[in-house]
């Protein structure tokens, strides 16, 4: 984007720094959840708070963006109308899905009983529609740790249960090496 000549250029440095924490920190949040123990709600209350000032943050830098950047921007540079009413898009596309994260948010520190806990992957259970549900589950697996992977079959139904101990651990072993495989013949040397 060009500036009018003589238009001192304005240290934006601070912007890399401010959307790197966002990037950082919203990209860790899954291994975070993840990694709290079944019942462990002091854990559940500090990732919460933890996330909450973030998202409060991350609203605050939104607004600022909205109120003092892109209208500097679409005043010098005219020109660039286009992209920029793509970024504003975008923009409000972020503002949205913040309001869905701190609605799940809110909510998330009561969910720390037994039923919500099962509720969902229920749920997803009961509406998944592809032939391989142990492959879905096994991918789930690897990413837990071995005390929310005995809570998992815990939670399961007894039929999931006896599904994944009896074949599907050991086919989504199988087809998961099988991919591994074909995946690193792929990948040049």
């Amino acid at each position: 984007m060009a500036e009018p000549v003589g238009a001192p250029r304005p240290d934006v440095s601070d912007m890399y720094a401010v959307h790197g924490v966002f990037r950082d920190t919203l990209g860790a949040a899954p291994g975070l959840v993840l990694d709290i123990e079944p019942g462990n709600s002091e854990r559940v209350a500090t990732i919460a708070n933890y996330y909450d000032n973030i998202l409060m943050f991350l609203h605050a830098h939104h607004d600022g963006e909205e109120e003092l950047v892109f209208p500097h921007l679409r005043a010098r540079c005219p020109s660039q109308s286009g992209l920029l009413d793509r970024l504003e898009a975008e923009h409000k596309e972020a503002l949205a899905l913040l309001g869905t994260a701190q609605t799940a948010l809110a909510a998330w520190p009561g969910r720390d009983d037994t039923a919500s806990q099962a509720a969902v992957p229920g749920h997803a259970m009961a509406n998944f529609h592809g032939d391989k549900i142990w492959l879905i589950m096994g991918l789930i697996r690897e990413r837990m740790n071995d005390g929310q992977r005995a809570a998992m079959l815990e939670h399961m139904p007894p039929p999931a249960v006896e599904m994944w101990t009896n074949f599907g651990e050991q086919a989504f072993k199988e087809l998961s090496s099988e991919v591994v495989v074909e995946v690193r013949n792929r990948v040049p040397g």
